[in-house]
């Protein structure tokens, strides 16, 4: 097995320990390779041997930490998700993210720290590339993706990764789901509406269990109301917002001010604003309570404008 130490000059003499130990302890023929280069040119062979292990091993130390060539070789073999393991001298020094989410083996020149490392070595895992901070580079320049020669495996050839789709099911339930939401929240805000002034009515009018309409009065007149609805309007399948002030409202004619369809939003369902006539903003992603925030504030932030009465 092929297998790169990286571990900064100062340390030469305990990674030869290292290396001896492991070598008495494994029993396997390990091939230890270092960042030690001849007349070649430094980044381009030290990156070929990195290309070229079975395993990264990386020394953790203050002085490796603190090498800026340690960490670039760190990053390069990250980034071509090459296996990792990682070794501690000091059993107190702080491992830095992100190598805290992988195997380390703490190594203090016994037969048995030895012995713990070689059975690490046999079956290590690549550091996940959700992991990997976005601005590590690879030797060389160029993020994962961007940079292959003809050193590069074959699990190293970036490959485009769909995204996750709802199914129609999914979006049927969910739309359902999600309209309940809504209503619960224009019902609560309408309760602490009516509170905050006796001449305000509200009423809630159920049409269906995904259809609904929410109405506010004054005085007994009706000031504004608005309609939300699950519905297929201009051929798009999600939840339609309508509004219309005092007895104009005529929902059967159109008139849709938005419609928010089922989408994702960090791997969940999640609501998106396909149409928005109510604001110049364009398509945005959000949770069912932000929508339902969105959409209140949409419905009562015109008050002021169409009545003096109003603040």
């Amino acid at each position: 097995m092929n297998v790169f130490i990286s571990f900064a000059k100062e340390d030469k003499s305990k990674v030869s320990r290292l290396e001896e130990i492991v070598r008495h302890s494994g029993g396997r023929g390990w091939q230890f390779v270092y960042d030690l280069y001849g007349a070649r040119d430094w980044a381009t062979e030290i990156q070929y041997k990195i290309d070229q292990c079975e395993v990264f091993l990386f020394v953790i130390t203050n002085n490796s930490l603190q090498s800026e060539w340690c960490l670039k070789e760190l990053q390069h073999a990250a980034l071509s998700q090459k296996p990792i393991v990682t070794v501690v001298f000091i059993s107190d020094i702080i491992i830095p993210h992100p190598l805290k989410t992988i195997q380390y083996v703490l190594f203090d020149e016994t037969p048995e720290s030895g012995a713990k490392l070689a059975r690490a070595l046999i079956d290590p895992r690549p550091l996940p590339r959700d992991k990997i901070p976005s601005t590590w580079q690879r030797l060389g320049g160029g993020p994962i993706g961007v940079r292959m020669t003809q050193h590069n495996a074959v699990h190293d050839i970036p490959i485009p990764r769909l995204k996750r789709e709802l199914t129609d099911m999914e979006k049927e339930d969910f739309l359902h789901e999600a309209i309940q939401e809504i209503r619960a929240y224009f019902s609560r805000a309408l309760k602490y509406f009516e509170d905050s002034d006796s001449r305000v009515k509200s009423k809630i009018r159920d049409e269906s269990n995904t259809d609904f309409r929410c109405q506010v009065y004054i005085d007994g007149n009706l000031f504004k109301s608005c309609r939300i609805r699950i519905s297929n309007d201009l051929g798009l399948s999600g939840i339609a917002y309508s509004a219309a002030r005092g007895n104009m409202a005529r929902y059967d004619m159109g008139g849709v001010n938005a419609l928010l369809q089922a989408s994702i939003l960090d791997g969940n369902p999640a609501l998106e604003f396909v149409m928005d006539f109510m604001t110049s903003s364009g398509s945005r992603i959000c949770s069912v309570a932000e929508a339902s925030e969105r959409l209140w504030r949409a419905y009562t932030e015109d008050f002021a404008h169409y009545n003096s009465r109003w603040q």
